[in-house]
């Protein structure tokens, strides 16, 4: 499985065999994770978690919204804007 860190701080993961491996801030891994806690890192939303690899048909509204953003305004959003900030300033330049 591959988990992309959606956030600027470094986090320490634990894969199948229960050693710590750490994922980079804004950085990605692949990594089989223990059992135990791969449920926490899906419900967490610190992460972007792709099955086997390959790349996840969802598209993520926060990422829909920062595309929106940029088209809307020529400059890349704050990366630490939430959905609802980024539909305020959505709307305010819209």
């Amino acid at each position: 499985m591959k988990i992309t860190n959606l956030t600027n701080s470094p986090y320490q993961l634990v894969d199948a065999k229960g050693a710590a491996v750490m994922l980079p801030a804004m950085g990605e891994i692949e990594i089989d994770p223990h059992p135990m806690y791969e449920n926490l890192y899906r419900q967490l939303g610190y992460f972007r978690i792709e099955e086997g690899g390959a790349p996840s048909t969802k598209v993520d509204e926060r990422e829909e919204l920062r595309t929106q953003y940029e088209q809307l305004t020529g400059e890349k959003p704050n990366s630490r804007w939430s959905v609802e900030r980024l539909k305020e300033e959505i709307a305010k330049n819209g």
